[in-house]
């Protein structure tokens, strides 16, 4: 699972992705997200654990 390069980020948590930024906000939360992506025309949705740094 996770991110692949050349997916397409549309929506995080259900909220349409309107920039870099708008994901980038989400993200500084702690906790799961769920991010919906466009991959090789199909679309799913990916949950996403943070890391500890």
């Amino acid at each position: 699972g996770g991110l692949k390069a050349g997916d397409i980020v549309t929506h995080v948590n259900g909220e349409p992705v309107v920039s870099a930024s708008n994901i980038y906000k989400v993200l500084e939360n702690p906790g799961a997200v769920i991010l919906t992506v466009i991959r090789e025309s199909q679309v799913f949705q990916l949950r996403v654990e943070p890391e500890d740094a």
